[in-house]
């Protein structure tokens, strides 16, 4: 397995506690496992406060769980593993977060947002990149035109400031992209845009995603395998997204029930549309 993370647990210290040194706490996530092949895309949905989000952060070094361990080809990222070998897993993944406006200083430029993370490959390869005709290049290959490179982030739409995000995370020859909510902002035809964009990157440079939403049609748009977070656990997991259909878990069932009566509900408003149009 690319990553793998096992038994993991989280917890935040509870607020408004009486005493100042009262030591009680909040579960946020309950040992929870997940595994990532090469290549793939693995959707973890849940709604606002399941824990999902708090996962994700565990999964890519940002944040230590209470127990449990995630390894990225075999190197454990909070066990007894170097320095280095730490610094090599947190290497391998790269990450666009839901909030693309506080994910790009606004005092910055294009080409220095981007810029960023050309530095750190220059550090870790130790080696000199010519950053004007790299970022060109990750502009135009997140469909962007090179021109952009000096704009500001105010001069960009909600949409292109993501695929500038993107560009980032994808600057540093990451093995996997953690997507926490990353397209959630966008409105409907950005978000298929994005997606598309991102679904011809993983074909073309064979990047393994974490997809982290509350939207199940963009799951099964984007993903080969999907697990539902609720209450922080796990409850459900579908190993296949065609048989979707088939989820047991309550919850699983309750939020397809949801799509599917919005569906049926948008149908129903186009098909009375076309008819006025023909009255």
């Amino acid at each position: 397995m690319l990553l793998e993370a096992k038994n993991i647990f989280v917890s935040f210290k509870k607020e408004n506690q009486t005493s100042f040194f009262g030591k009680e706490r909040q579960e946020v996530v309950k040992d929870v496992s997940i595994s990532l092949k090469k290549g793939e895309c693995l959707g973890i949905i849940g709604e606002s406060g399941s824990g999902k989000s708090t996962f994700g952060k565990t999964l890519i070094g940002l944040l230590t769980p209470d127990k449990g361990d995630v390894t990225v080809n075999g190197i454990s990222l909070y066990g007894k593993s170097s320095r280095d070998e730490k610094r090599k897993v947190k290497q391998a993944v790269s990450v666009v977060f839901q909030d693309y406006t506080s994910s790009a200083n606004p005092r910055f430029r294009i080409k220095d947002i981007i810029g960023e993370s050309l530095r750190v490959i220059e550090k870790r390869e130790n080696i000199k990149i010519d950053k004007k005709k790299r970022t060109e290049e990750l502009l135009e290959l997140v469909g962007l035109n090179k021109n952009f490179i000096d704009r500001y982030p105010h001069e960009l739409s909600g949409g292109q400031l993501q695929r500038v995000c993107i560009a980032r995370a994808v600057a540093t020859n990451p093995e996997i992209i953690l997507l926490d909510e990353a397209i959630s902002s966008l409105d409907a035809s950005t978000q298929t845009q994005v997606m598309d964009l991102l679904k011809n990157l993983q074909k073309e440079f064979g990047f393994s995603y974490i997809f982290i939403t509350h939207d199940l049609p963009s799951v099964t748009y984007m993903c080969d395998r999907v697990i539902f977070f609720y209450d922080g656990k796990i409850v459900e997991q579908v190993d296949d997204i065609y048989m979707l259909s088939e989820v047991k878990s309550s919850y699983a069932a309750k939020l397809l029930h949801s799509i599917l009566e919005i569906d049926i509900q948008n149908e129903e408003q186009r098909s009375y549309a076309k008819q006025q149009s023909y009255s």
